[in-house]
């Protein structure tokens, strides 16, 4: 009995941490170095992501990166930026998809794996959380976004 109270309570304490940990997790949307964009509005970043706007400003098409749907990751840059949950964030983009209006998005699994998929793919954006460093041969950088 006192062991399963013992267990309870440090297994209860350990989901709370990383309960806690999740939730500080601040993201970042990312672009190609030599893409035609620094800043983008609050607007245009949703509409991007939600696969409304297929072209950059110069007519380069876009290539929307987003990681897999458990990703902590992702379900923050989803509800920080969009105020969606991944689950409805798949609903909207397979609507789209399903009617021929998009194609959906490359879904990748790691940070690593995202920033060298938008840094070696023209016209791409994706994300990334505030754990990953972003060095100068990686070949992306962070948009500003304006509300």
């Amino acid at each position: 009995m006192v062991k399963n109270k013992f267990f309870s309570l440090v297994f209860g304490t350990l989901l709370l941490a990383q309960t806690s940990i999740a939730a500080n997790v601040s993201t970042a949307p990312i672009v190609r170095t030599f893409a035609p964009v620094t800043v983008l509005t609050s607007d245009q970043l949703k509409a991007i992501f939600l696969l409304s706007i297929p072209r950059w400003d110069d007519g380069t098409k876009i290539t929307v990166i987003i990681m897999h749907q458990e990703s902590n990751i992702q379900r923050r840059f989803f509800f920080d930026y969009f105020g969606l949950t991944p689950s409805r964030y798949v609903e909207l983009i397979n609507a789209k998809v399903f009617t021929g209006r998009a194609s959906h998005p490359t879904i990748v699994t790691t940070e690593t794996e995202m920033v060298k998929l938008v840094g070696r793919t023209v016209g791409s954006i994706g994300f990334i959380g505030s754990t990953i460093y972003i060095g100068d041969r990686d070949s992306v950088k962070v948009l500003n976004i304006k509300n």
